[in-house]
């Protein structure tokens, strides 16, 4: 099939019009490069090529502006907010949060060539009409400000505006808007050029105008690229921008050769269960594949995130790839360094005057893979306390770029000049390294963009204000927007793109991954502060706009070859089974019907790509013996012991090396509810240290146990806002579960209960040597009592838990490692009773669980260790343990049920 750009290059070299007089204007940089392969083939000896460009160079030429940097455009745009609404205004880091909403529908705005004053008169009424018209009540002051806003968007766009225009800079809707205002003159400027615009597909008002402005002045052509069997379908988004901007009589389609329901296509649907198997299949396609059909062939990945892993399989000998998508800086081992920055200082704490790191983090970030990376890693303190102190942590540190890193940065401006100092000097320490392994290369990459970015808010006083989320926030669309450029081929081999890259390219052959609803299309997002209403009375694109621009991508791919492998996943990210995209069930259901010639199936490939996997154990080598040694020295816990039994390696990675799963969100999971529930708890009985428990003091406990809640969840995370939302349900069911708690210890009292409160958070310790085939070694072992009193005569150790509770799950009739595997709370109880009896030697020891969620229930008790025999017995069985720990002869095994994770070292 003749391609669409060569049938442009032909008509081009039929006009008699010189090549250097047309100006040529397309999507993307990759296609203005094959563009001239195509004329460079059909031309003999040298020439004078056309100029090209792409729309939106040529719209700020045209125009005579530039396209502001989107930093900046943030503060213009707070300037303006702040010179409308005044003092009263919310600060900068509130206005970071929205500002880019608004921003895009200014954008909007300027690019459908709009009247403001209608727009926003509208937009005025509708929220009076919304929120304020049924009301009788004078407004009070929250509504009043809520009203300000909206009356002041009018004013902080005509600020916003003139200012941008003054500086001859601005966004794309906006650039392209004065392009069209300044069509005539730019045209007066360049009277001998032609032009042609060729490939695009949903054009926005101001575009249309440009273009028809060229068009009846005879100055050039748009070009559309269609297939007829969408295009005359009236249900197929895919036809839908170009029938109506046909319609209004702008540019000329030029249809494939022949339409997609006459000629000869494969369409072959893959799945596979996650990402890793998507890409495994994936290179096995390729693996058999012939060097002729892999010149013809385009990967199209919809997910930026699997080129990684698809570069890592592709087949041994596949030497000739291009690939027109960049690696991203924000998924580099760097940016994780700085999102561990970040969480280092969000961790921090000011106790008299001193400021504290969280220990735990600081030994994160020290550790990090980019630091081995650097050959710098590491610091002198002890890995066991829980804080350690700014000015100790800069003492232990030995890395100069990272000193001025560990400040106090409450104070923005503080921390924006000491990234800046930092950057200035991790920039040359990388300058030093090899900077040919791709995570340095994404390293160099990410410095650069973040130095560019923290020099840019230096010159802005009011970055002073901002909050140390946003200020994170600011610098990962820094990262994100950094890509990486792999050196590759673009006309011979391979070629692995996005859907935007492949726009009036053709191949031969596609395979399109993942090809699943929700990715094909996107989920079209439309964050706006302009109601849906409004928006499409005005034809503002939207969510069907935004679909239709992923369906006219799609069927113009397909509508070029001759083959399509699409591949979708079974499952999803969302814990959801994954659907292949509709647009394939529409090919599939539509065209079997018309086109005899059209054939799909369903394809399985053998994965014959070698890939390197994790091992499934790890032999016990001196330097592993050593590890364990020492974790065993310094700490052995219930839980510790528990992970062991229950999966070894695990165990490995988590208690010895320390190695720490990355947060998937902000959500409050598992473990900080229960801190939160436990610290309340203590908080309430601190107080009452050694003394008798009577009704009224839990009386007095349960009017100040909300307040005391709400100050726990506010002292953690900014993620625990729990004045909304699902962290409110959270809030809720602690309040419940505590106030349930309470009152049951009042009807206990009231039963004639007698309770001593002992401690709180409490860690028992106890030492003993076990023999071990390389002699005596020590062992600590530990327990963290959530709660220990003395009640009716007898010391109980109490472990709470915020989930439920069975009594199958602490019963253990048997002193060995099988029925310690089994009962994962009971060996907990178990651990604690035998360290209680050592605390509390010759007193009656029970161990108890608390199940919050049936506070009444206090049948959840443990007393197995009842004389020296049996504690014998017990303290054979730990040895038993720890001997299968350091045995070298039994490697450290992967729990079939393990999936190995991203640790952070």
């Amino acid at each position: 099939m003749s391609s669409f750009l060569n049938r442009i290059a032909e008509s081009m070299l039929l006009s008699g019009t010189p090549l250097h007089s047309f100006t040529v204007v397309l999507p993307t940089r990759r296609a203005i490069g094959a563009f001239k392969q195509i004329i460079a083939s059909k031309k003999d000896g040298n020439c004078w090529l056309p100029e090209f460009t792409t729309l939106d160079e040529w719209a700020c030429e045209i125009s005579g502006m530039r396209k502001v940097d989107p930093l900046a455009l943030r503060f213009y745009c707070y300037e303006a907010y702040r010179e409308v609404i005044g003092i009263g205004g919310s600060e900068i880091s509130k206005v970071f949060s929205w500002v880019d909403v608004l921003l895009g529908d200014y954008n909007d705005l300027e690019a459908q060539m709009l009247n403001p004053a209608i727009l926003f008169r509208e937009l005025r009424e509708y929220v009076d009409i919304e929120h304020f018209s049924f009301l009788n009540e004078p407004l009070s002051e929250n509504q009043e400000s809520y009203r300000r806003f909206w009356n002041s968007l009018p004013e902080i766009h005509r600020i916003l505006r003139s200012r941008l225009l003054k500086e001859c800079i601005g966004y794309p809707g906006l650039i392209m808007q004065q392009a069209s205002m300044e069509w005539k003159a730019y045209i007066e400027r360049r009277q001998e050029q032609q032009f042609i615009v060729a490939g695009f597909n949903a054009l926005s008002q101001a575009e249309q105008s440009l273009m028809k402005q060229m068009e009846t002045d005879g100055r050039g052509k748009v070009y559309f690229d269609a297939d007829h069997w969408y295009l005359d379908a009236a249900h197929n988004h895919a036809g839908s921008f170009i029938r109506k901007l046909s319609k209004g009589g702008l540019g000329k389609i030029l249809f494939t050769d022949a339409p997609m329901n006459e000629r000869k296509l494969e369409l072959n649907v893959g799945n596979a269960i996650n990402r890793i198997d998507l890409c495994d299949l994936t290179a096995s396609l390729l693996q058999e594949s012939s060097m002729e059909e892999l010149q013809n062939t385009a990967v199209v990945l919809l997910d930026e995130d699997l080129l990684e892993p698809l570069l890592n399989r592709l087949p041994a000998g596949l030497d000739k790839v291009n690939i027109t998508m960049g690696l991203s800086a924000a998924k580099s081992g760097f940016a994780n360094w700085i999102d561990c920055l970040f969480a280092l200082h969000k961790s921090m704490t000011n106790e008299n005057g001193v400021a504290y790191f969280a220990n735990e983090g600081f030994l994160r970030l020290m550790n990090h893979p980019f630091m081995h990376e650097l050959n710098c890693s590491g610091a002198d303190v002890n890995k066991y306390e829980l804080f350690i102190s700014t000015e100790l942590a800069r003492a232990s540190c030995k890395v100069e770029w990272v000193l001025p890193l560990l400040g106090d940065w409450t104070d923005a401006s503080k921390s924006i000049d000491d990234l800046a100092k930092a950057l200035e000097l991790l920039d040359i320490a990388v300058a030093k390294m090899d900077s040919r392994q791709l995570p340095m290369m994404l390293a160099i990459a990410g410095i650069s963009a973040l130095r560019q970015t923290v020099n840019r808010l230096q010159h802005y006083p009011e970055s002073a204000n901002l909050s140390l989320a946003n200020l994170s926030s600011l610098l990962h669309r820094a990262l994100a927007s950094a890509k990486l450029n792999i050196p590759g081929e673009p006309y011979d081999g391979l070629q692995i793109m996005g859907l935007l890259e492949t726009r009036t390219l053709g191949f031969s052959r596609v395979i399109v991954l993942p090809a699943n609803e929700g990715t094909l299309p996107a989920m079209p997002g439309v964050e706006s502060f302009i109601p849906f209403e409004i928006r499409a009375y005005h034809n503002l694109p939207g969510k069907k706009e935004k679909e239709s621009v992923y369906a006219y991508l799609f069927y113009r791919l397909i509508s070029h070859c001759l083959s399509a492998y699409c591949l979708f996943l079974q499952d999803t990210d969302d814990m959801k089974a994954g659907e292949k995209s509709r647009y394939l069930l529409q090919i599939e259901y539509e065209l079997a019907e018309v086109n005899p010639q059209f054939s799909s199936t369903i394809f399985q490939l053998e994965n014959k790509v070698r890939v390197d996997s994790a091992p499934l154990d790890i032999p016990k080598s001196p330097e592993v013996i050593d590890n364990i040694k020492r974790y065993l020295e310094s700490r052995l816990s219930a839980s510790s012991l528990n992970l062991y039994l229950n999966s070894p390696l695990e165990w490995y990675y988590k208690s010895v090396l320390k190695l720490k799963e990355p947060e998937e969100n902000d959500a409050l999971d598992d473990a900080l509810y229960g801190t939160i529930v436990h610290s309340t708890l203590e908080e309430l009985y601190k107080p009452y240290k050694s003394e008798i428990i009577n009704e009224g003091i839990i009386k007095q406990m349960l009017t100040v146990s909300e307040r005391l809640l709400h100050e726990k969840f506010s002292e953690h995370d900014e993620s625990t806002h729990h004045s909304a939302g699902l962290n409110r349900l959270h809030f809720e069911r602690a309040k419940k579960m505590i106030e349930g708690y309470l009152k049951s210890e009042i009807k206990a009292l009231t039963n004639g209960d007698i309770k001593i409160f002992h401690e709180a958070e409490l860690m028992m310790e106890h030492h003993f040597t076990v023999q071990t085939p390389s002699g005596p070694t020590p062992i600590k072992i530990i327990g963290f009592a959530d709660h220990i009193e003395e009640r009716n005569g007898s010391i109980q150790i109490v472990d709470f838990k915020t989930g439920s509770v069975k009594q199958n799950q602490i019963t253990i009739k048997e002193l060995d490692i099988e029925s310690f595997k089994k009962h994962d709370k009971g060996i907990q109880l178990l651990v604690y009773e035998w360290l209680g009896r050592k605390k509390y030697a010759g007193k009656d020891i029970i161990t108890q669980i608390i199940s919050l969620v049936k506070p009444n229930d206090r049948t959840l008790t443990s007393s197995v260790i009842s004389d020296a025999q049996i504690e014998k017995e017990f303290e054979q069985a730990m040895a038993e343990i720890i001997g299968e720990m350091l045995n070298p002869e039994i490697p450290i095994t992967k729990n079939k049920d393990y999936k190995y994770s991203k640790f952070e070292s």
